[in-house]
């Protein structure tokens, strides 16, 4: 081909190419404003509490309480969990967790996997599936580099979205206060600010990825030892249990406010958000109206196109 042929194609292609775009954006915004139009949940424009609203309206009781459940995500149980009914067990994805969604008014499943420092693969349910190995929480911490724990939760995010997982159970705020806990290397020291801001990096390194991120282990989770069995209460306690004092508890608030602070969105913020706006639901169905708001305003901006169905 000569280089003037090459010339030609090109003044023609490319014109024809950037129709076909514009056609292509063009029937997906008419599709999403059909789509809205037919389910006014859809409408993104609209308040999250009223988007629940509309959505738990057309919900019956079963679905309500499907989405207050979930499962161990592989075939099997745990001395704290059953196994999951025999109609899920063909698509349980062999994570640590699975909540089923509702296809028909466009919630997506949640498809959960811990990440503390790297994707998991329990109990090597899914053979040959590896991931990258990256450094403890508590060594992360001790960098003082909030940057690196951004790097890393980018990369727990990629790899979760490339594994078709939508949760990661990650970002954990509890204070490492004994080193013999059996979960002290997850954590991020000892000093809440610090914690809190390693922990809160990491979560929007995560999210950066359009993946959710949950924190978990606030407080008092200091041993694995008895997990099951071991009791960490605070006022009056009873049977010689060990109390957890006013001054004791203080401390733990700080790692969850600085996190907070030191991210655009993550699950406790909007978890918490939605909480506070379900007092105004009527007793019954505050807890289903949360979560709708939780997911509407926190999980459908974050999940990739893959798997959200909610815009």
């Amino acid at each position: 081909m000569t280089l003037r042929q090459s010339i030609l194609l090109c003044s023609v292609s490319v014109p024809l190419a950037l129709c076909a775009l514009f056609v292509s954006r063009g029937t997906a915004e008419q599709a999403a404003v059909t789509q809205a139009q037919a389910n006014p949940w859809m409408d993104s424009a609209l308040p999250p509490d009223q988007r629940a609203d509309l959505l738990q309206a057309q919900m019956t009781e079963d679905e309500q309480l499907q989405l207050v459940k979930g499962y161990y995500g592989a075939n099997t149980s745990s001395p704290i969990t059953k196994a999951a009914p025999e109609n899920l067990r063909p698509i349980l994805p062999k994570t640590s967790g699975f909540v089923p969604g509702i296809p028909r008014l466009g919630i997506p499943s949640l498809i959960e996997t811990d990440a503390g420092v790297g994707i998991a693969n329990h109990r090597g349910f899914r053979p040959g599936d590896q991931a990258t190995a990256l450094p403890s929480g508590i060594a992360t911490a001790a960098t003082w580099n909030p940057h690196m724990a951004y790097a890393a939760g980018s990369i727990i995010g990629t790899e979760a979205r490339d594994h078709a997982f939508n949760v990661v159970l990650d970002g954990a705020l509890n204070l490492a206060r004994d080193p013999r806990g059996g979960r002290t290397f997850e954590y991020a020291g000892e000093d809440p600010l610090l914690a809190g801001t390693i922990a809160g990096s990491q979560v929007r390194g995560i999210q950066s990825q359009h993946v959710i991120s949950t924190v978990k282990h606030f407080a008092f989770n200091d041993q694995e030892t008895g997990r099951f069995v071991f009791s960490a209460e605070t006022g009056t306690i009873k049977g010689g249990c060990s109390r957890i004092g006013a001054r004791c508890i203080a401390p733990f608030h700080l790692p969850t406010q600085a996190s907070i602070r030191n991210r655009r969105r993550d699950s406790t913020r909007r978890s918490s958000s939605a909480r506070h706006s379900s007092r105004r639901f009527p007793t019954g169905r505050s807890l289903v109206s949360a979560c709708m708001t939780w997911c509407i305003e926190f999980c459908a901006p974050c999940l990739p196109k893959a798997f959200s169905i909610i815009p």
